[in-house]
Formats: structure tokens, sequence, C-alpha cells
């Protein structure tokens, strides 16, 4: 048993110190822009303004015209939910910690929510989730496959995925935030499936609930206690219905803070602001349920899965491997894969704008540690490391190419990835000397940090491990009182936005000039920020499958319902009616 244990510490400080090594080479201080500010602005409005009043933020942090919209309600909208922000709270908070402490220590950094040290945190977060994330689906992956296959197969989902790109590239973007939360429903649903109590469904339900929160699209992930029950009736299980009406109950109880806030910024509770009367050509839809471009989403270059991530050519063949091992997990992994690649494929920017491959898939990557671990067992030793060490390189090249300013919002034609992957073969130590690469945090600001850092870590590590090696506490911590902790949190968090929509209303007052410069802009900022830019993407990938009439047919309504964009706009018409006359 100790020689296990050895062994597990081994592979987590092979691990963590994988984490450290890639943190201090790719983390970076750098401004918040685009979506990425409409996911912190939830938690800095909150924290410092306590209303969801966004004027501030945007003008702060952003363009205003590309992010606000004014709802009917008369609140600037936001078209993505809390949960990220929820998640960064801890972090946000520790920022807001050190900053008061640098200063202290003769620094002088703005106790504003803006600083660099607020975004340099909450990334931090980010890191710690994603390393969570990985680490619970390697725990899940040894109770069926050998430890260094299954710490193999979580480094491969962290090296050859876009998972990578967005937990150290990106980390301001939601897609390592949700993939954690999909660790931990899969990590507590794997540890309860064989019997779960009351309290431990309701749990289900809260874990269920946060990912939501974090991104819509978990709501896939419903499918295995769904898949789970219905193998119980057909194996004529008892079935306790009332265990099933207490997860929903929880399900929805969690979700009452993304509600309100829906109610606050747009008067329903079921709606996300801006996803309802937008203004868009005749006969245009943003969803395509009957007409999905299943193939694209897979196979285009254009950010397609397979293409920008092979490896998922083994994962998919891992699920079918695994059916034989286990097979409710198998039907359920599966049938996450597949509506995941249904409503990606339905939306009408199935190539997720401006991303690294496909992005969304890096929502739900707990998944493919398992199916993965099922395919590299049944390879072999002799032909695992020259497979891996080929799609290590196809994305390390891709990753290098796409950090040196690759137009990820433009068509990608498969060409064009072959020579990016042949220049930067081509010019590897250029690349590995440049600062696009590594270490794109000053080490002045990192020193700054150091001093501080260390007087708090060593209170938290003195403080913390005394309360461990409390027994009361390991016997508190159970799944009863985890759940009521939930709750009660859950609680705390709807009075606290109840109490904002108060406040806002009154903060309304307050900036009612920029209110009614959005209102004026409202058609304009609304479709501009939802539709346009998905026209002009997709004109660019037909124009690279040699669609000429149908790219100028997406410029076309590009220009109708944004109309500010007209010269550009009438440029590519010019330049698109001359090929095809």
């Amino acid at each position: 048993m100790k020689e296990l244990n050895n062994k597990r510490q081994k592979l987590f400080i092979l691990f963590l110190g994988l984490f450290i090594i890639c943190t201090i080479l790719f983390i970076e201080d750098g401004p918040l822009n685009s979506d990425r500010v409409l996911y912190y602005s939830y938690l800095r409005s909150l924290f410092f303004d306590k209303d969801l009043l966004f004027v501030n933020e945007f003008e702060r942090m952003a363009d205003p015209s590309y992010l606000c919209y004014t709802t009917d309600s008369g609140y600037i909208g936001n078209v993505v939910t809390i949960g990220s922000a929820l998640l960064w709270l801890p972090f946000f908070l520790l920022g807001h910690l050190f900053t008061l402490a640098c200063n202290l220590f003769g620094n002088n950094f703005t106790v504003d929510g803006y600083s660099k040290i607020y975004i340099l945190m909450i990334k931090i977060g980010t890191l710690f989730y994603g390393f969570i994330c990985l680490w619970l689906g390697f725990l899940i992956c040894k109770e069926h496959f050998k430890k260094k296959i299954s710490f193999l197969s979580a480094l491969s989902i962290l090296f050859l995925t876009p998972f990578f790109w967005y937990l150290f590239k990106e980390p301001t973007y939601p897609h390592v935030n949700s993939a954690f939360t999909v660790a931990l429903f899969l990590f507590f649903w794997y540890k309860t499936k064989n019997e779960r109590t009351y309290s431990q469904w309701a749990l289900l339900g809260v874990l269920c609930a946060v990912s939501i929160m974090v991104k819509l699209e978990n709501m896939v992930i419903l499918v295995i206690p769904f898949i789970e029950t219905v193998v119980k009736i057909y194996n004529k299980n008892k079935i306790v219905i009332l265990k099933k009406v207490i997860f929903v109950l929880a399900l929805l109880f969690t979700l009452a803070p993304q509600m309100i806030v829906w109610i606050i910024l747009k008067d329903n509770p079921f709606n996300m602001p801006g996803n309802e009367n937008l203004l868009l050509p005749p006969g245009e839809t943003s969803l395509k349920l009957l007409n999905p471009s299943l193939l694209q989403t897979l196979f285009s270059s254009y950010h397609g899965l397979l293409v920008w991530s092979p490896i998922f050519f083994l994962i998919i063949t891992g699920f079918f491997l695994l059916f034989k091992k286990e097979r409710v997990m198998a039907v359920s992994f599966l049938s996450v894969f597949i509506l995941a690649v249904y409503m990606n494929s339905a939306i009408i920017d199935w190539w997720a704008g401006v991303s690294f491959g496909a992005n969304r898939f890096v929502d739900i990557s707990p998944i493919f540690i398992i199916p993965l671990a099922a395919v590299l067992k049944r390879i072999g030793k002799d032909y695992i490391f020259p497979l891996l060490l080929l799609f290590f390189l196809w994305s390390f090249f891709l990753f290098i190419r796409a950090s040196f300013y690759l137009d990820l919002w433009l068509f990608v034609s498969y060409k064009d990835i072959f020579r990016g992957i042949a220049w930067s073969i081509k010019n590897l130590s250029v690349v590995l000397s440049a600062n696009h690469i590594f270490f794109r945090t000053p080490l002045g600001l990192l020193v700054k940090l150091l001093l501080p850092a260390l007087v708090i870590l060593c209170a938290a590590y003195i403080s913390i491990r005394r309360i461990l090696v409390s027994r009361r506490l390991r016997s508190f911590l159970n799944y009863r009182n985890i759940l009521i902790i939930s709750l009660f949190c859950s609680l705390l968090l709807i009075i606290f936005l109840i109490h904002a929509g108060k406040v806002g209303e009154r903060s309304r007052v307050i900036h009612a000039g920029s209110l009614k410069k959005y209102s004026d802009k409202r058609y304009y900022s609304k479709v501009k920020f939802m539709f346009a830019p998905t026209y002009l993407e997709n004109a660019s990938y037909l124009f690279g499958m040699g669609r000429p009439k149908e790219a100028l047919e997406e410029y076309r309504k590009a220009k109708t319902i944004y109309p500010e964009n007209a010269s550009i706009i009438k440029f590519f018409e010019k330049k698109y009616e001359d090929i095809i006359d």
C-alpha cells in the first residue's frame, strides 16, 4: 500500500512540476479583451460596484461598441454566464490581498480590479482548475487501467488537444473552467455510481448545475445520469423516483443565481440577454438544427476537430474499445461526445469564431481520458511513443504558428496548415528565442509579487496544515455536510444578487448618459456583436473552399446587418465580383 501511495505521489509531483514549468514559460500578464471581458466583468462589477451594470468595465477594458447593447430592462447586456466568475472569486480575492500587500511593501498598484495582479491571479486560478481537472480524470482512469497508461492519457489530453492553448495561452476563456466542473461531476458520479443516497443525488445535481453555469453547452452531461437510470430500469433494478426529483430540485436551486442574473438584465429567467429579437436577414437563424455542419466540424481545415487534433481518431476508437470493459460508461461518454458534435455543428459558427482548433470540445475534455487510455493499452509499448510524438509535433508546430499571428478568424486551408508547420520547422530556432512564446509575464512583476506571496503562502500553509490534521474536520467533511454548505452558499449568492439588482437600479440613474448612448446604438451594437463577424468568417471559409458566389452572399448579409463596416465589405464584394465575372 505504501508503495502504491509513493507511486501516486511521484506522478502527482511530476504532473505538478510540468504545470509549474509551463506556467513560468507561457503565462502572460496581458490585458483582457474581446469575449474575455464579458466573463470577468461579472466578478469585477459585483465585487467593487455591487451591481450588474457593466458600463465602466466595458469602457475600461474593451471597445464598448463591440460589447455593449442595452436590454429591454435598461441594462447593459452580457451574453455569457456567471459560472467562471464564481470559480475565479477565490483567486480574485487572493489578487486583492496581493495588491494590498504589495502596496504595503512600497509598490503602487491600483486597488480597483483592473491592475495586472487581479488579471494574473484569475489566470492562475484557471491553471489550478486545469490541473485538478486532469488529475481527477487520471484518478478515474487508473481504476480501469495501469497508472502509467492513465497518466500518459491525461498528459496527451493536455498537450495534444486545444486544452493546452486555453490553459496557458488563453486562460481567461471559460473552456478550462468548464472542463474542471465536468471532471468534478464525473468524479463524483463515478465514485457513487453503485448506489447513491438522497444527499449524494442532491450533490450530483449541484455539481451539474455549477457546470451548466460555467457553459450552457454543458447540459449534455445530463445524459450521463439519464442513461444510468435507463440501464437500471432495463435491468429491473429498483428505482427510487424521489432521488431523481431531489436531483432536479437541487439542480434548479443551484441554477437560481444565474436565473436571477437573467431576470435583472433581461426580465426573463430562461433567456440569455441578446439571444432573442435579433435583427437577422430574412430566413436566417442562429441554429441550423436540421442542417448541421457535421463533416465540417470534424474534418474541415477551418478548426475541424480531427484535423487540428488528430489524437481524436484514437479517442473515438477508444469509445468502442471501452464498451467491452465498462458498457454504461462507454455509452454515456460516447453519447455526450455525439451530442457535443451535433450541438457545435448546428450552431451558425461551427468553426467557433477566433479559436485554436475546435475549442468547444475542451469543455468536455475529461470524458476523453478513459477512452484514450483504452486505445493506448491496445496499441502496445512499441508504438505508443512514436505515435504520440507524431501527434505532439503536429500540435506543437500548430501552436507555434498560431502564436506568431496566424489569423485564426480567417479561413485556414490544408495548404495553409502545412505551410504553417513547414514555416515553424524552418524557423524553430528563431521561434524558441522569441518573446512571443516564452516568458510573457515580465520578471519585474513576478519579483514584486514574490515577497508578499511568500508571506501569504507561509501563513496559509501553516493554517491549512493545522486544519487538515484535525480529525473533527475530516469527520465533518462528508457528502451531506458538503451538500448543506453548497446549498447555503447558493442561498447567500441569491440574496447578494437580489441586493445587486437593487443597487443596479440606483446605478442606472448615475450612468444614465452612458446607457442612453448605447441605447441609441442598439441595432448596430447588438447585431454586430452577435452575427456580423460570423457572416464575415463564413464568407472567408466559403471563399477558401472555392465557392466565391456563396461567399459573396455572406458578405452581403454582413453588409445588411452591419452597415457601419460597409466600406470593408464593399472592398471584398468588388474582389469577389471580379472573380465571379
